[in-house]
């Protein structure tokens, strides 16, 4: 009888290490995820700050630069431009 009670608790101490490596690896994977979606994220706002002139990729905190950026916008023609004749 203490055989078959030995045996349960080698099966019940199986199934926790799986269930464990399998929570591992689903946050391994989710790490991965975030890691991959936080590097697309930042690839596609550096590529975007060199394709317009008028912004940056950060704020400098200088309001003269602010000026500048601001000045820029509305001189140019785009998108962006919110008095557009119409």
């Amino acid at each position: 009888m203490t055989d078959d009670v030995k045996l349960d608790e080698a099966d019940v101490a199986a199934a926790r290490l799986k269930a464990r490596k399998s929570r591992n690896v689903w946050l391994a994977w989710a790490l991965v995820g975030f890691v991959v979606i936080v590097g697309a994220t930042t690839a596609i706002r550096i590529q975007s700050s060199f394709a317009d002139e008028c912004t940056r990729l950060y704020f400098t905190g200088s309001m003269s630069d602010a000026a500048a950026e601001e000045k820029c916008r509305q001189d140019k023609v785009g998108p962006y431009r919110n008095d557009v004749e119409g």
